[in-house]
């Protein structure tokens, strides 16, 4: 019923190719910052909770790092077990699919002398946010916006924060057994 006369097109939904790397789905999208456009394989990743996180080559060629303000940090295990860092930044602008949504949570990931992130990763934060329809023979990822595009995201947080909250706490819990 969802498709039309044309082979391909499902009706209400924005087509995009499926660009394949090894056995990892990637979709094309456009990240706008400062009135720059900057494209961009992002990998489909339904294992990931966050937004969107973009990789040091990607940062480094576009210079998001210049032009993005820090709100948090984060540091995440790789599928390789190794821990990435990355700044969390407000994206104003995130379009896939001629689809676009505003003030995205970013991570950037920070410059290290490690292989860092391989891709860039596109989560289920911003994956929630559209009904998805997966043609795999025509290589097609169908997409339209749900009843959640407009939902708050994850909150952010920076881990620099709560190592000083814990020592507060720490604190005045070891003042007050001293006083007891």
């Amino acid at each position: 019923d969802y498709i039309d006369d044309t082979v391909g097109n499902v009706k209400g939904y924005e087509a995009l190719d499926i660009r394949w790397r090894a056995s990892s789905m990637f979709i094309e999208g456009l990240v706008r910052i400062q009135n720059k456009e900057h494209k961009g394989l992002f990998l489909f990743d339904t294992g990931s909770k966050w937004a969107l996180s973009l990789n040091k080559n990607f940062a480094s060629r576009n210079r998001l790092y210049e032009s993005t303000e820090k709100i948090g940090t984060r540091r995440a295990k790789g599928a390789d077990g190794k821990t990435i860092k990355s700044n969390t930044v407000v994206l104003p602008e995130l379009e896939i699919a001629n689809l676009s949504l505003f003030d995205v949570p970013v991570d950037i990931e920070l410059p290290s002398d490690g292989p860092g992130l391989a891709f860039n990763i596109l989560g289920n934060d911003v994956l929630k946010r559209f009904n998805v329809i997966l043609d795999l023979k025509q290589g097609v990822i169908y997409l339209q916006p749900n009843s959640l595009k407009n939902a708050p995201y994850n909150k952010s947080f920076d881990a620099d924060h709560i190592i000083i909250a814990v020592s507060v706490f720490v604190g005045l819990l070891v003042i007050g057994i001293t006083i007891y």
